[in-house]
């Protein structure tokens, strides 16, 4: 399988050789075109649509994250063979059985259903900690405590208590905790675009971004820092992932900005600020921002008009910060012979952006972001065929696949561990209580109700 590293867990990647790496190849590039299938084409059945997003990510999981630092580098173990095993039985056993259970063993489960439901959910969290690490899966434990020792929570957020089969079955059997909301939002919406994004970069449009940067940034006071703020800007709006953000653009302009007089530790500052605004510019953005249009039912073009204004003026204060940095330390642009001329990169690499222009074309003409992610992927397979350097032939289509799976797996890997989350918020009611909460304690005055939300969406984002 071919090694590229897009993200900083993806350091603790197996480098997987012989039958096992073909198998993971295999699996990885299936995943990707199946997605591609279903963001342009529409779904087979729902069931079939989230299962399979949750057994491809969770079976690529096992195979390229070793379970811990002293696990086989290069092979796995039969711990991870087992848990493979158990991960195809279990979801496939949700596949098949999904239909009969909603249609007659809801709220009475076989044993069968919850032997199942709790094998997915105990395999979601350990997919989560090997993958991301331990704060998602403690916050979801955390959750599971709640949901059963209810009774024992005072105040408003109190409640009876559910027994073990009750949230076994909410979470694991149903479709509102890990089949639920949140790994159809991956699926559907954030998926396809972690494919585009894949393809655009397989395309040369990571070297038409850096270029663009150093025109437009690279000459002017602190110009390398603000080559990172530009390029970062670019390529978060494409990407969605502040992780894959910071090594796209960080590999070349933490070098750039050292040899150009910046300390280390600011290098990194600026490129860690840079690239985590990403996830927040339109027309591609986090996570977070497909399943707030989901769960407010808000149309993603309605969504990214709101972003825009916010997403500029974090990019705008990082600038300006960057430029005082600069005048303080004294540090200089780029000279002029080191920096190509704008109209010379935007005639000869220009054109590999017009897939962004696709998609916000799309998306303005009400098209769904699948369909938009979709067009933009076919869009950049016909230009890279404009240059021969940049021609996406078989093999290189076939690594694109097999990485864009890859790449996928730092968002997906939360699917299962945030749907446990979100089934049993369903479950106690919390959203409804928590809302009257907060606008209690806020007594109606809008600052303080957004501080708290604020407050609460940075312990639900430390995951």
């Amino acid at each position: 399988m071919k090694q590229d590293t897009s993200g900083e867990t993806r350091e603790r990647m197996r480098r997987l050789g012989g039958r096992t790496a073909l198998i993971a190849s295999s699996i990885a590039a299936v995943f990707s075109l199946f997605y591609i299938y279903t963001a342009g084409f529409g779904l087979i059945s729902t069931e079939l649509h989230r299962g399979l997003y949750i057994l491809f990510t969770m079976l690529l999981c096992f195979l390229l994250y070793p379970a811990r630092k002293a696990s086989p580098a290069n092979r796995i173990s039969l711990v991870d063979g087992i848990l493979c095993l158990l991960v195809l039985i279990a979801v496939i056993y949700w596949i098949v059985e999904f239909s009969e259970y909603a249609t007659e063993r809801v709220r009475n489960p076989l044993t069968a259903d919850i032997v199942m439901g709790f094998i997915i959910t105990a395999l979601s969290l350990e997919v989560a900690r090997r993958t991301i690490n331990w704060v998602l899966p403690i916050l979801a434990a955390v959750f599971l405590l709640y949901a059963y020792f209810g009774r024992l929570v005072p105040g408003i957020l109190g409640h009876p208590g559910f027994s073990i089969v009750n949230i076994v079955e909410s979470i694991g059997c149903d479709m509102s905790g890990i089949y639920g909301l949140v790994a159809n939002t991956y699926a559907t919406f954030v998926f396809p675009f972690i494919i585009f994004a894949s393809f655009l970069k397989a395309a040369g449009a990571g070297d038409a971004i850096e270029s663009l940067a150093l025109a437009i940034a690279g000459g002017t006071r602190g110009g390398p820092a603000k080559v990172a703020v530009v390029s970062s800007g670019i390529i978060g709006s494409i990407t969605g992932s502040s992780a894959a953000n910071a090594v796209a653009t960080g590999a070349y302009t933490i070098p750039l900005m050292k040899r150009t007089g910046y300390k280390a530790h600011v290098a990194a500052g600026v490129e860690a600020a840079a690239s985590s605004g990403g996830q927040m510019l339109p027309p591609v953005m986090g996570a977070g921002a497909f399943l707030l249009a989901t769960f407010t039912e808000t149309a993603y073009v309605d969504i990214i008009k709101i972003a825009a204004i916010p997403a500029i003026l974090y990019f705008f204060s990082v600038g300006w910060m960057v430029h005082f940095i600069a005048g303080r330390e004294g540090l200089k642009g780029l000279p002029k012979d080191q920096l190509p001329k704008l109209k010379t990169v935007i005639l000869k690499q220009g054109y590999l952006l017009l897939p962004v222009v696709v998609i916000l074309v799309l998306l303005i003409a009400r098209y769904s972001p699948q369909k938009a992610a979709f067009g933009a992927i076919i869009c950049t397979i016909a230009l890279s065929y404009v240059k021969k350097e940049t021609r996406l032939g078989p093999r290189k289509l076939l690594d694109t696949l097999i990485l864009a799976a890859r790449n996928s797996l730092v968002v997906g890997a939360t699917a299962g561990t945030v749907g446990i989350i979100v089934g049993i918020t369903l479950m106690a009611g919390i959203g409804i209580k928590f809302s009257a909460l907060i606008l209690g304690f806020s007594q109606g005055l809008l600052p303080l109700t957004i501080l708290m939300t604020a407050v609460a969406s940075y312990i639900m984002g430390m995951g």
